[in-house]
């Protein structure tokens, strides 16, 4: 099991993180490249930045699962290390971002046909309660990255008293 890096951030920031800013702009341009192949025929420009989204993404499946205490997200990253991974914390948010090249230098023959390329994973999950980004680990084991996040302390749950206040037992009050 290899740790992968947490960073806490803060919401109110609303600026990107330069990697995702880069990847945007990445995207946005093969967006256009798909429009400019098509004949920069209009109507399909969703259409164009979805595929390209794609060919540039690795959108991973995930699992999200709430106990009692925190919160574990387990995510598939197949091809990554730990190192390639980072995770980014705030109450509401967990990021996940990893940056893998897979392009391999090849002495001999020529490659027909690979999909082995470059592609960045970013998956943006939205907690169902506010966590304590000071509390958050993610490790790196068999391609899935296991994220636990305590829960804030505001949102654990009470204990259930006894007895209410105004009312002992075997006694009920009557207005």
């Amino acid at each position: 099991m290899s740790k992968v890096a947490v960073q806490k951030f803060s919401p109110a920031d609303s600026t990107l993180s330069p990697r995702v800013t880069d990847i945007f702009e990445h995207i946005r341009q093969r967006a256009f490249d798909l429009f400019d192949q098509r004949g920069r025929t209009a109507g399909k420009d969703i259409d164009d930045w979805l595929n390209a989204e794609r060919e540039m993404i690795f959108v991973p499946p995930s699992e999200l699962v709430e106990e009692d205490m925190s919160i574990e997200l387990r995510v598939a990253a197949p091809g990554f290390r730990a190192d390639q991974l980072s995770v980014r914390a705030s109450p509401g948010i967990i990021i996940v971002e990893g940056k893998a090249d897979s392009k391999q230098e090849r002495k001999e023959g020529k490659i027909c046909f690979s999909e082995l390329s470059r592609r960045d994973l970013l998956r943006q999950f939205i907690m169902p309660k506010e966590i304590d980004p000071e509390q958050v680990s993610a490790s790196l084991q068999e391609g899935i990255v296991t994220i636990v996040a305590n829960k804030a302390t505001a949102v654990l749950p009470k204990p259930m008293a006894s007895e209410t206040a105004g009312q002992q037992k075997g006694k009920t009050s009557v207005a």
